[in-house]
């Protein structure tokens, strides 16, 4: 038995009808690894792994197929085998099969943990260095990614347990059976992955991550029910226990299988001029045209570009465009739009869905990732719509499951979403992979606390270290703070040395990761260059209309014209500090009474989500930038929600007291389109 690989070691057996051997589950595993290096990963990340361990991209293929196949090989120990869940085969009764003797031994140990523990020692019989300490040793680290497998990594060893795991822990199962049958499994799994050589050095951090995380992705697909099923049926039907003939069928199923759970990379239409990639612009800013011009001759490689610009300026279209520009350029095609509310990320879902549908050639899931997502009703349905011309953005059952959105290659999710990665959590090695081989744009990256903003700073350096491209917008991000952000990315890239420049206003600044080297443009003439009037009322905070001196009082008077049948019609927007606030702000309006009766509409965060959507879409209607300007007067009380991405127009503003970057957000939606033929704004807001 101790020859060749015993078939009765199983690895799964949960909800099949009869034990999945441990042999086929490592094959499996090698065999989805290959697919996904060739379908999931992009060209900048299946570079980044090779040249972190020092080999060709080739060879680098089938060195980590061979690592994912050994995931589970801490299943054949007798804890594991053992388990009174299990099948119980017979052959643990049989002495070179004997569990470690003594009460001390009879705690279960993790399969996981058996894993990170003898690989090392394994290794070492394939050609990979031995007894050097485990930061020097590449047996080590290969250890620790699959001991991680199960979304949190292990301590690492000391010598003595990489040299004798046995003698440090007897619960890896140090009987003759075990160590003979690791072995065996191992040498099989070698010869079907074609005996692939070692690295030649330790990769660094971002890189063994990124392995982590595809090794468990494979271990996700090789371990779904209806696979082991299929695979299952067609092993016990052979009645060979022939495992080399179950890795052929596993690699011409595999394809089909990662194809099925929508795993692929976003193959987009060639970028053009900023015209052709959004053809409704028939004029664009000219900071989309000083983008579009300047950024495909600095762009050579990963970077990080900030981008600075009054409300209104197509920021986002710019990012867009400098997406395509950057993504090519570093070898990732994926996009992942970061936001920092629900609603604005809802909004924004929508609106790359429709660019995504337009601007691919082949079908390309676009995720939406937030908590409340299941709530969304558009993207519950979103496989119902499929237009002319366009491909389909569905994403699946499989895409939409728990650690899994993000993998998807176009993905508009909460800005928190990225930034939980920096934290200790469950399988943050998943968010690592998906970020890697994306273009990241994060909206508004003023918005953020000082936590916040301290977990966009490690976000940024990570990024760095990953050679992902990032895109930063924002309209009032002040000096100082866009200095950190760009050094914080330039840091992680290994550019430690602070930069000294300073971002025009309007205009944008790009850091090449490779070099360092900072372009920044001369500040661009805005089209929409405002003066904006700020009249600063001092009153006391309170709901009372009969207080002369209080807040609502003020509000009175400021909206006399949208309740008097004699003034222009015309929208207001009230941005409150708080829910109560608002709330009691729309019971005083509601309440108030004229000449007639303006539209009064409530958005804030507390509303049930199917409300807030409604509402969000009612505005967008209203006084969008495609909307007639109302006949009717509208008066919009909200909360911070109205601060970020939510593209109304009101022709007056009223905002309790705030900071002066929230101040000029809000300001932002005040006269914020040009209104051609769609109407005119009211004599008491000019």
């Amino acid at each position: 038995m101790s020859d060749r690989v015993c078939v009765r070691i199983w690895a799964k057996f949960s909800n099949l009808p009869w034990p999945y051997p441990l042999i086929c589950h490592m094959l499996d595993a090698a065999a989805m690894v290959g697919v996904l290096w060739n379908e999931f990963l992009d060209e900048g990340q299946r570079r980044q792994i090779a040249d972190g361990f020092g080999t060709s991209v080739d060879e680098a293929r089938a060195m980590v197929m061979f690592w994912a196949g050994l995931h589970d090989i801490g299943k054949c120990c007798p804890h594991f085998v053992g388990q009174p869940s299990g099948p119980k085969p017979k052959f643990l009764d049989e002495p070179e099969f004997a569990a470690a003797a003594g009460w001390m031994h009879e705690e279960p140990i993790r399969h996981e943990r058996v894993s990170h523990l003898v690989v090392p020692d394994l290794l070492a019989r394939y050609g990979y260095p031995a007894g050097l300490r485990p930061s020097r040793s590449v047996a080590h680290q290969v250890g620790q990614i699959l001991g991680g497998h199960h979304g949190r990594y292990g301590l690492a060893l000391d010598r003595a347990t990489m040299a004798d795991p046995g003698k440090a822990e007897p619960r890896v199962g140090t009987a003759s059976g075990w160590v003979a049958q690791r072995h065996a499994l191992t040498d099989a799994l070698f010869d079907a992955c074609g005996r692939p050589a070692p690295p030649t050095r330790v990769a660094p951090a971002g890189t063994a991550v990124i392995v982590t995380g595809l090794i468990v992705l494979a271990d996700w697909l090789a371990s779904q029910t209806d696979w082991l099923l299929a695979r299952g049926t067609q092993w016990y039907t052979a009645k060979d226990d022939d495992h080399v003939a179950h890795y052929v069928r596993a690699v011409k199923a595999a394809p089909r299988h990662v194809q099925a759970a929508q795993l692929c990379t976003a193959s987009w239409k060639p970028a053009g001029t900023f015209q052709e990639v959004f053809p409704h612009i028939t004029r664009p800013h000219p900071l989309q045209a000083d983008l579009a011009s300047h950024l495909p001759g600095v762009a050579r490689g990963p970077g990080l570009l900030l981008v600075t610009a009054p409300t209104g300026d197509g920021k986002t279209e710019s990012a867009l465009y400098a997406a395509r520009i950057m993504g090519q350029a570093s070898g990732r095609t994926g996009l992942a739009l970061l936001l920092p509310t629900m609603a604005t990320t809802d909004a924004m879902w929508l609106r790359t869905r429709t660019y995504t549908a337009a601007s691919t050639l082949t079908d390309t899931p676009v995720t939406l990732v937030h908590s409340m997502a299941w709530l969304n009703t558009d993207y519950d349905h979103a496989g119902d719509i499929l237009t002319d011309g366009c491909t389909n953005t569905f994403a699946g059952d499989w895409l939409r499951g728990r650690h899994r959105p993000l993998l998807s290659p176009v993905t508009v999710g909460t800005w928190d979403q990225g930034t939980i990665a920096t934290l200790p959590v469950h399988f943050n090695a998943m968010r690592w992979l998906a970020m890697s081989g994306k273009t990241i744009i994060i909206d508004e990256a003023h918005a953020y606390d000082a936590f916040g903003h301290a977990l966009t700073v490690r976000l940024l350096e990570w990024l760095g270290h990953l050679g992902a491209p990032v895109i930063l917008l924002s309209a009032t991000l002040a000096g100082s703070i866009a200095r950190r952000l760009v050094d914080a990315y330039r840091t992680g890239a290994g550019h430690t040395t602070p930069s000294t420049t300073t971002p025009a206003y309007p205009g944008w600044l790009y850091t090449d990761a490779t070099t360092g080297h900072i372009t920044a443009s001369d500040t661009i003439p805005t089209t929409r260059a405002r003066s904006l009037t700020v009249d600063l009322l001092d009153t006391r905070h309170t709901h009372d209309p009969t207080d002369t001196t209080g807040r609502a009082s003020a509000l009175d008077r400021l909206l006399a014209p949208l309740y008097d049948t004699t003034a222009d019609s015309g929208a207001a927007l009230l941005v409150c500090n708080t829910v109560p606030d608002a709330q009691a702000t729309y019971r005083q309006l509601t309440a108030r009474t004229g000449t007639r009766r303006p539209r009064i509409l409530l958005l804030h965060a507390r509303m049930p989500l199917w409300q807030r959507d409604e509402t969000t879409r009612r505005l967008l209607t209203i006084l969008g930038p495609k909307a007639t300007r109302p006949t009717t007067p509208v008066i919009v009380v909200s909360t911070q929600l109205a601060e970020q991405s939510l593209d109304i127009d009101a022709d007056l503003v009223v905002s309790d007291l705030a900071p002066l970057a929230q101040l000029l957000q809000r300001a932002g939606r005040g006269h914020r389109h040009e209104l051609g033929t769609r109407g005119t704004r009211p004599a008491w807001a000019p």
